[in-house]
């Protein structure tokens, strides 16, 4: 990739007990042609504050192309 971006919608994040869960979108630029993404990532904390587990939840809806 010539450049990538990473960007969280401060406004969706969500925390219930030890889950962390929150929206955001990276942008890779390839010459003419953009790429973005926008997943959703969910995370857990251990007791010692540590992250013991993430997931990424997305699907072809979720990428975008522009070509320039």
């Amino acid at each position: 990739a010539d450049s990538l971006e990473m960007a969280v919608d401060e406004s969706s994040i969500r925390v219930s007990g030890s889950a962390i869960a929150f929206m955001f979108t990276v942008v890779s630029k390839i010459g003419d042609m953009t790429i973005e993404l926008s997943p959703i990532d969910v995370f857990t904390v251990g007791d010692d504050g540590l992250l013991t587990s993430m997931k990424a939840y997305w699907g072809g809806s979720d990428m975008r192309t522009v070509v320039a």
